[in-house]
């Protein structure tokens, strides 16, 4: 793959001037130095972000309460699917719904499937279990963080293609991570769950009301705080599947912060310890999406605009 890339390189070396080819070799090695240096950073000291960074003061609420009655008919639409979520079951890219856990059998894709490593099935075993696959240096944050969500939660699994099995290992260096080099597997179906789109439908199923009979405010609310501890808990910035993809990271981040705005803007309340590592978090993500702004000279795309959104 590194050979490849070298020779595209060599070929559009040819077709330029000179000055256009010194230029662009300056830019490339730039970005390798500096992906280079937060790597060995990030091993040597924790990538989440240290409280003296971080903006003063609450998050800003943009959203005014919302009139459930003039919603009735879309939230009724989201019913079903916060079944599923409540249940951790997702339909990702014709998927159909499955449930994603840590050990979970998958089906397969035209004949090619992973076996998954299973993890001590005691709760309490298996939240240090996954915290230790991450990369040394954030262990003890991921600890801290899982160690806040409730004993009856389990855990997700973010970093698989569940429909073929196939694994990335957390304390890969995301610029380092490798993906289209097996057939069967794609990594987009944990690029589709980290976008955490469900999260809004969390938030505006609680604001309604609940789902009667079913799962009341508190515990949709609930879901959402252990859902979101779980995937800061799993996913260090910087390391693994969750942020190869700019555009995905700020996909995330405006998810994140709409279904925290419609909480706290229909007067939902939570802990202190909670509030903290979502602000830590979208800090993280729009520090992220600058310095990883997919943008191009002569090219500004869908991604580009993903990246402004998200930051927004």
């Amino acid at each position: 793959m590194q050979v490849n890339r070298v020779l595209y390189y060599f070929k559009r070396s040819l077709s330029q001037s000179p000055n256009k080819t010194i230029i662009k070799a300056k830019t490339i090695i730039s970005l390798l130095i500096r992906d280079k240096i937060a790597e060995l950073k990030g091993r040597l000291l924790p990538s989440y972000a240290s409280d003296d960074v971080l903006p003063l003061g609450e998050l800003f609420s943009y959203f005014e309460p919302l009139n459930v009655d003039e919603h009735r008919q879309f939230i009724e639409i989201l019913t079903p699917f916060l079944r599923r979520t409540m249940r951790h079951e997702f339909d990702l890219l014709g998927s159909d719904w499955t449930k994603i856990h840590y050990g979970m059998r998958a089906n397969g894709v035209h004949g090619v499937k992973f076996s998954p490593r299973t993890g001590p099935d005691d709760k309490s075993k298996l939240n240090n279990w996954i915290s230790n696959k991450v990369v040394r240096s954030n262990r003890q944050e991921s600890k801290q963080i899982r160690a806040l969500i409730c004993n009856d939660y389990c855990p997700i699994d973010w970093h698989s293609d569940f429909k073929s099995g196939y694994r990335w290992s957390e304390r890969t260096f995301a610029k380092k991570l490798q993906y289209g080099h097996k057939l069967g597997v794609d990594i987009k179906i944990p690029w589709e769950l980290g976008r955490l789109q469900h999260f809004p439908q969390l938030a505006l199923g609680a604001v309604s009301g609940g789902i009667d009979g079913e799962f009341k405010p508190d515990e949709l609310k609930r879901e959402f705080r252990n859902q979101l501890l779980d995937f800061v808990a799993a996913n260090p910035p910087g390391f693994g599947v969750n942020w190869c993809c700019a555009m995905d990271v700020a996909i995330r981040g405006a998810n994140i912060a709409i279904a925290y705005d419609l909480f706290i803007s229909n007067n939902f309340e939570f802990d202190r310890k909670f509030k903290s590592i979502v602000k830590r978090s979208l800090y993280e993500h729009a520090n992220h999406i600058l310095n990883n702004l997919e943008w191009h000279p002569d090219l500004r795309g869908n991604h580009y605009l993903a990246d402004i959104c998200g930051l927004l």
